[in-house]
């Protein structure tokens, strides 16, 4: 066992050594059995905004709110208050504790109402070729809240919180200003995305997925977890999230890391709050997790299991462009291998291109760029040849890892394109 191991052991086995120094206690905190999109009051300074007004005070132990209004949840101190956060079918729980703000930053519920011109197909995306959902007749108010890049078709949400797309002719919108958006970007519900500032290290944001993971947007990164992670958020610093056990999904820009248990993932910061820059990936320190109030979740947590983790784990790996007859280029490799066994193989294998003849690779001679061999950024060194085409992508390949001690990771899918120089 490593050395930091035994120090996290003993840190996380004295909680209330470590409460004192960082996170208030949280023993007496009622709010059990919350129910679909609640708030409840746990203790200290809680303060709500609803319909963008300060709400009545909120102090009495196991008080309760409805969510759907609340547009500002904020803690001081030693405050602490649970959501409870139903957008579709599955439900998650966050605790705040501390000095934390969260701010909803909802698509679901900005837009504007419209009334239909004359009868209109919904669709499942922006044209005709994807699939019809219904049918909605002459004179029926839909809620519209955005359009694609073309202007030419409407995204709705119904009722029921389903969302679909008509075309712009269909309906008679009294402006034109709603924002342009992929087929595939999500309609958020309230408390689903939002902006979150934190305070010391006494302070943050825990978050746990009852069932099925439930995707969140926080600061603009986008944030997929079926299981429990803890958050803190410095604006012009960096967000910080620590996944306490299961796997999270995180993406930001072009950059997506699915970060095991262990997992400590730095996404630096504006001023503005949204992120700045690349997102890394470490190992969760003893102090991230020693003395969190775990028991404000619905679901025991140990921290501990990554410590029983001899496998290394591939966290992604960045899609290249690679020029042809150029020789080889490194393309980023993030992983995580909490027994600190140096990484010593990297394998692999073909599964998919458009065209050509490709086979796979095992490289022995590897090159760290960043970070150490517990966690860090590994080179994939790879190169092509187009024999004449242009342009030839992507190519997609499984890549896995071995450590010294003969560990193995999962295999991991990625790919790269193969681009005339």
């Amino acid at each position: 066992m490593k050395f930091w191991q035994i120090v996290l052991i003993l840190l996380l086995t004295v909680p209330a050594l470590a409460q004192d120094s960082a996170f208030p206690s949280v023993d007496a905190i009622a709010c059990d059995d919350l129910g679909p999109n609640e708030v409840c009051y746990g203790q200290g300074t809680v303060d709500l905004l609803v319909d963008c007004e300060p709400a009545p005070d909120f102090d009495t132990p196991d008080e309760r709110l409805n969510l759907d209004a609340v547009c500002l949840v904020r803690t001081r101190d030693a405050g602490v208050a649970l959501l409870s956060v139903q957008p579709q079918a599955d439900a998650v729980t966050m605790a705040l504790v501390g000095d934390v703000e969260m701010q909803s930053v909802s698509s679901g519920d900005v837009g504007q109402n419209a009334v239909l011109v004359a009868d209109a197909e919904i669709y499942s995306g922006p044209g005709s070729q994807y699939d019809v959902l219904s049918t909605l007749a002459e004179g029926t108010e839909v809620f519209v809240n955005a359009c694609n890049c073309t202007r030419n078709w409407l995204r709705i949400v119904q009722a029921d919180g389903s969302v679909g797309w008509l075309p712009a002719r269909r309906v008679n919108l009294e402006d034109d200003s709603l924002p342009q958006v992929a087929p595939e970007t999500p309609v958020f519900e309230n408390m689903q995305a939002f902006t979150l500032v934190t305070g010391g290290s006494g302070s943050g944001l825990l978050i746990q997925m009852q069932a099925a993971p439930v995707l969140l947007q926080i600061n603009g990164v986008q944030l997929e977890l079926n299981a429990a992670a803890f958050v803190r958020s410095m604006p012009g610093q960096t967000m910080e999230i620590d996944v306490l056990a299961g796997q999270a999904r995180i993406a930001s820009d072009d950059t997506t890391l699915y970060a095991p248990a262990g997992s400590h993932v730095l996404v630096p910061l504006s001023e503005r709050n949204v992120p700045a820059g690349a997102l890394t990936v470490e190992l969760v320190q003893p102090d991230h997790v020693a003395g969190l109030p775990l028991t404000l979740l619905p679901q025991p947590v140990d921290p501990l299991s990554v410590l029983d983790a001899a496998q290394p784990t591939i966290v992604s790996v960045e899609e290249c462009s690679v020029v042809s007859d150029t020789g080889e280029m490194a393309c980023p490799l993030q992983f995580l291998n909490p027994d600190g066994d140096a990484i010593v193989r990297l394998e692999s294998e073909f599964i998919y291109a458009p065209m050509g003849t490709w086979e796979g690779s095992i490289h022995e001679d590897l090159t760290l760029l960043a970070g150490d061999m517990s966690a860090g950024t590994l080179g994939w060194y790879i190169s092509c040849s187009l024999a004449g085409e242009n342009f030839i992508g992507p190519v997609e390949w499984r890549i896995t890892l071995e450590d010294a001690a003969g560990h193995r990771s999962a295999p991991f899918r990625a790919a790269f394109n193969c681009i005339d120089g």
